[in-house]
């Protein structure tokens, strides 16, 4: 997975008509200056290109995509920045429909009697990004359409005032989706402007200042595409005095954009693999033999991870069981789909409900199957029933009943090859099981008094691993902890920690995040983790700080 970015600002224009522009040649330069600094992406300098003024020519810019097309691939991450001016011009026959305007960025070298073919044409642009593979592509435009005065546009001679109004959107909508996301500075029919005080445009100042640790709104040393937009989005109109409002259109596939703060240390490609080696040593003698480390704790990059080490972990005849989670719902999401022949696919979990509750193993069967192509795939299901719907004299009967089936199911799922869990923390309110914990009155303060540090397949346990157990508990504590068990079917504790003593099953924990740090320790006393798929901050932590 390797990471490209070109990088565009332009003051001084060739064709003298065109106003000179103030700060996009430093609002490139000082994005060029982030890049290299703090990347995350560990990116190669001969991967980033800086194009400013005399050197942003169309020939350039062109070339400089056209390279990416032939070196970039599916899974790299593409981020491409212009500061510079945008602009329009009446087109009956090429224009878009919602307005006959044909849009155009201008290079350098814009000719403003020719702008077809001196400018790059958006469409045309929108065509050469979708020949780069790449399934990350990000695309910042610090400019405007609308041609007024006062912004990073300008008016093409022989236009009249209200020739300029209104920019349609249609253009933006068509050239990004699945793969590519762009943000521009304002919306169409709005000024894209700089500012002295700030010395860049708005746009560029606040995507600087977001990439450096303002956008870092889960506080996990990372800004990924989600925080930089949310970031963006309060922060450009406060600046422009509710004059700009940034557009995001798109969405990527797998982990989005993260770059990290200033301060925190790159980690490459070989401190990576020392770290993953360091803490599999480190904890061997709890059977961690594998770890595998992601870009940063969001769900998406622990899921994107998960889904790469699973891709290559599955083979025919193999038995799979799964627990439940946001971040393994994600995972499955990401999965390549692969031909294989005679898998069984086991939920650990269900809820004593068809109420909407969090996401339970037999939410995630169904779309593991899916993601496996070939003869005999078959998902297991645990029943589902929400026992309120049955009369009081026979309720217990039924639940004993599904209990009886649902132990069934476990039985078969204690052969499995592979074992997918999550780790929870169950004493934050956005746990998966904060819900039925709610429902039983374990307040994270209860929590905290019987010493859980996490769960598993729902299962709480304490720093050491030990999972909880009712003789050490008191009547209050033993009383909360039935409520909480009699909410959901679960493949137990004690089956866990003996197919974790089973030679050649493979118990694959994905989780991450600073809030989790115990609770994943917790876990791998336990000798409950084979294969741990979690974050570089957590995974150092581990490693070098327990």
């Amino acid at each position: 997975m390797g990471e490209y970015a070109l990088i565009i600002g332009i003051d001084q224009y060739k064709d003298k008509r065109i106003p000179s522009l103030s700060w996009a040649r430093e609002d490139a330069k000082m994005l060029h200056e982030v890049l290299n600094d703090l990347s995350y992406w560990r990116i190669s300098p001969e991967n980033v290109t800086l194009l400013v003024d005399e050197n942003a020519t169309r020939g350039n810019i062109l070339r400089k995509i056209r390279e990416m097309q032939r070196s970039v691939q599916e899974n790299d991450t593409v981020l491409i920045h212009f500061s510079g001016h945008g602009c329009h011009e009446h087109d009956e026959v090429q224009g878009y429909q919602d307005d006959r305007l044909s849009k155009y960025l201008a290079p350098c070298d814009t000719d403003v009697d020719n702008l077809i073919a001196s400018a790059i044409d958006f469409k045309f642009f929108a065509a050469q990004l979708d020949r780069i593979r790449s399934e990350k592509t990000i695309v910042t435009l610090d400019c405007c359409y609308s041609g007024a005065a006062g912004g990073r546009t300008f008016l093409k001679d022989g236009y009249r005032e209200v020739e300029r109004y209104p920019v349609g959107e249609s253009f933006l909508r068509d050239a990004f989706g699945v793969g590519r996301a762009i943000i521009t500075a304002c919306e169409c029919n709005e000024l894209a402007k700089e500012s002295s005080r700030i010395g860049h445009g708005i746009l560029s100042h606040c995507l600087i200042e977001g990439l450096t640790g303002k956008a870092d709104l889960r506080d996990d040393e990372a800004v990924d595409l989600d925080e930089l937009w949310l970031y963006l989005s309060n922060e450009i109109p406060k600046i422009s005095n509710d004059e700009q409002h940034p557009v995001l259109i798109g969405w990527l596939r797998g982990p989005s954009l993260a770059l990290t703060h200033s301060g925190v240390e790159i980690l490459t490609e070989e401190k990576k693999k020392k770290i993953e080696s360091d803490l599999a040593k480190k904890y061997s003698n709890y059977r961690l033999q594998v770890v595998r480390i992601a870009n940063d704790s969001s769900f998406e990059s622990l899921a994107f991870e998960a889904a790469r080490y699973l891709d290559q972990q599955l083979k025919n005849c193999f038995k799979i069981s799964i627990s439940c989670g946001r971040t393994l719902y994600n995972t499955i999401s990401q999965m390549n789909k692969s031909e294989l022949h005679n898998i069984d696919v086991f939920p650990l979990n269900a809820f004593l409900s068809d109420i909407a509750q969090p996401i339970d193993a037999n939410m995630l069967t169904d779309p593991l199957r899916i993601k496996i192509t070939g003869d005999n795939i078959l998902a297991h299901r645990l029943p589902n029933l929400d026992p309120t719907v049955f009369e009081p004299e026979i309720r217990g009967k039924v639940i004993d009943a599904a209990r009886k089936e649902a132990s069934k199911t476990f039985e078969l799922a204690k052969r499995s090859d592979i074992f997918l869990l999550g780790i929870g923390q169950p004493t934050t309110t956005s746990a998966n099981v904060a819900y039925v914990l709610d429902k039983a009155n374990l307040t994270p303060d209860k929590l905290k008094e019987m010493d859980v540090v996490g769960e598993i397949n729902f299962h709480l346990y304490n720093k050491d691993g030990q999972f909880l157990m009712k003789d050490s508990l008191s009547e209050d504590q033993r009383e909360y902890l039935g409520q909480y068990y009699d909410q959901f079917f679960a493949f137990s504790a004690e089956d866990l920690k003996e197919v974790a003593e089973r030679p050649g099953v493979n118990l694959i924990a994905i989780a991450g995040g600073k809030e989790k740090k115990e609770a994943i320790l917790g876990a791998i006393r336990g000798g409950l983790v084979r294969t741990l798929i979690t974050d570089a901050e957590t995974a150092k932590w581990l490693a070098y700080m327990v």
